[in-house]
């Protein structure tokens, strides 16, 4: 598999993701510093990482991005946090929670948060449920929300070609090029060769 024919190709393969979120969020990064480590050998000397930690900053802003290739719980989430509060996204859930402090005092505001976080997480179960439902019974074309983004965005793709010539930033080819110099960069500063013909 071409994904294993040498250690940076699985970046390339898997950092797309989440490096096309940071910079669409925050920008190209002006530092970076990476470690690539739990090496495994593959049948035919190839060999991998199975871990990867991206620290990158973008003016005063540092980003953490982690990636574990190894057995254990599948989860894909974005947390930031702000001065006022913070955000996590949790793509597998198909969920967005926000916290935010009350005025109220430490207990009581720790007790107030904690609600309307899952007032938050089952509001949207119960929607992203619902949508599925609705799409088995035909009553809805969309349904799965893995499948919705990839809907979307050949939709988005198609309506600005028609539209107005000119595609989302997010899905034009010169982001895609920014995404993956990105990748090429990050495999560098794990010290790890870049080779030509893979």
């Amino acid at each position: 598999s071409w994904m294993l024919r040498s250690p940076g190709n699985v970046f390339l393969e898997i950092g797309p993701h989440p490096l096309s979120a940071l910079l669409d969020l925050v920008g190209m990064p002006d530092d970076i510093s990476v470690i690539a480590d739990r090496e495994s050998n593959l049948p035919g000397g190839a060999h991998m990482f199975r871990r990867w930690r991206v620290r990158a900053t973008v003016g005063r802003t540092t980003t953490d991005i982690n990636i574990n290739l190894g057995p254990g719980f599948h989860q894909r989430t974005i947390s930031i946090r702000g001065l006022s509060g913070s955000a996590t996204v949790d793509f597998d859930a198909n969920t967005c929670t926000i916290d935010r402090r009350t005025p109220l005092g430490v207990d009581f505001d720790r007790y107030s948060r904690s609600r309307l976080l899952a007032s938050q997480i089952r509001s949207q179960a119960h929607n992203t449920l619902g949508d599925y439902a609705l799409s088995k019974l035909k009553l809805r074309r969309r349904g799965n929300p893995y499948e919705v983004t990839f809907l979307d965005s050949v939709a988005a793709f198609y309506s600005g070609l028609r539209n107005t010539g000119a595609l989302d930033r997010r899905i034009d080819g010169q982001f895609g090029r920014e995404v993956v110099e990105l990748c090429y960069r990050i495999i560098r500063a794990a010290g790890i060769k870049v080779r030509a013909s893979t």
